[in-house]
């Protein structure tokens, strides 16, 4: 059904403006004017045809575009609020699809509003766009809408992206100095031995002398980057593709993920990053309602590890079998230690939800802890290192440049 941007006076004199649904301009004006509201203005709404439109299908993805994570999370936020202040949620849809930041936010908010208005509830709504809603979204908000307390849930749901997101931004934040160094590094020494040692070279040669053992290690690596400088590229990027396609393997991205978590300084780090997320998603689950082999089954899909999705499912099994969370978490060892003590305690005590937010909360000090200090040790690392390599190329041509010397004299 066609949608329609009006424009209306209401009985007070104030002018009001909004959406509707309708077969024709002619119905919107009959229905502002049933309403008692003096329309001024009815245009009908261009959009990308709806999946139920009989289209090709072709226009989600390639009109509507990506929305931001971030637009959701504010969405969320302020559809909240909206019915906290007892907006109805059509109405509270309506508002939000006209004042949200982003084309794409807008249409994917029409939508929902429209599917609304077709009949399904909010969150069949919502997992008719699931690039957009997860399914820990939709299932919070199924929850919700079956205890009646779909604004109080929306406002953890908020909370709960919110945070997600700023542990996001903090890992990405904490790896984006160190990269910028490496790679700097890396084009810094590859123009000095490309460019600057074979100038010195040629006065080497035409010097005659028989250079240092040190300065012709030097310059036999700047020739080989200035000659297989490509293949070596060409290789690095290979090598890139290869190990990419390899994880696509499901044998060998489990082997690759189970590793990982091994290691010794970034295994400690992952692990409490996963209990972070893990746990921030599970708690925020069980106290919306969502029932404990459900939250499991969703909380495993924030794991971005193959290994640990493995696990998680033994650990589902056993709680299916009935054998309780806390035993099975400890025999997968996948968490940290605490975490899974804490979780035991909250099992025991009836206060599992709480009690893993408070697990979250924890662990991502940890986390923005363990990066802090790993990076502390890291970037004064990565600076000497370099510092000696440049001061290496540096030494090696003085003492080709003492050996002429002593010649000339």
């Amino acid at each position: 059904m066609p949608l329609f941007r009006y424009q209306a006076i209401d009985p007070t004199g104030a002018l009001i403006k909004g959406e509707m649904e309708a077969r024709d301009g002619g119905t919107v004006i009959q229905r502002l004017q049933d309403q008692g509201h003096m329309p001024v203005e009815a245009e009908q709404v261009l959009q990308p045809d709806s999946p139920r439109s009989g289209g090709l299908g072709l226009s989600l993805p390639f009109r509507r575009g990506r929305v931001k994570r971030q637009d959701v999370t504010l969405f969320t936020r302020e559809l909240a609020m909206l019915l906290k202040a007892g907006v109805a949620l059509e109405r509270a849809l309506a508002i939000l699809s006209q004042d949200v930041g982003g084309a794409s936010l807008g249409r994917l908010v029409q939508g929902l509003r429209r599917d609304i208005t077709e009949g399904d509830s909010f969150s069949e709504a919502l997992a008719n766009n699931p690039r957009s809603f997860p399914p820990i979204f939709v299932n919070m908000v199924t929850a919700a809408e079956a205890s009646g307390t779909l604004e109080l849930v929306l406002d953890r749901l908020a909370d709960y992206r919110e945070r997600a997101e700023r542990l996001r931004e903090t890992v990405i934040g904490a790896m984006l100095y160190p990269a910028i160094l490496i790679t700097a590094s890396i084009v810094s020494l590859i123009l000095l031995l490309v460019l600057v040692v074979p100038q010195f070279e040629q006065i080497f040669e035409n010097a005659g002398a028989a250079l240092p053992l040190a300065t012709r290690v030097v310059i036999g690596i700047a020739r080989t980057l200035e000659s297989q400088g490509l293949v070596m590229l060409l290789v690095l990027l290979g090598a890139l593709l290869a190990l990419n396609q390899a994880l696509r393997l499901p044998g060998f991205h489990l082997w690759w993920d189970q590793n990982l978590l091994r290691l010794p300084l970034l295994g400690a780090l992952l692990r409490q990053l996963l209990a972070a997320r893990f746990c921030r998603t599970f708690g925020t689950l069980l106290a919306n309602g969502v029932d404990l082999p459900l939250a499991l089954e969703l909380s495993r899909d924030v794991a971005s590890n193959r290994h640990a999705v493995e696990v998680i499912d033994e650990v589902i099994l056993a709680v299916r079998q009935g054998q309780g969370l806390a035993q099975p978490m400890h025999e997968a060892d996948i968490l940290p230690g605490m975490a899974v003590q804490m979780l035991r305690v909250g099992e025991e005590t009836g206060n599992l939800a709480p009690t893993a937010l408070h697990v979250a909360d924890v662990y991502e000090r940890k986390v923005e802890q363990s990066l802090r200090r790993l990076f502390t040790i890291l970037e004064p690392a990565l600076i000497i290192g370099v510092g000696l390599l440049i001061a290496g190329i540096i030494v090696s041509i003085l003492l080709a440049v003492v050996s002429v010397n002593d010649l000339a004299f």
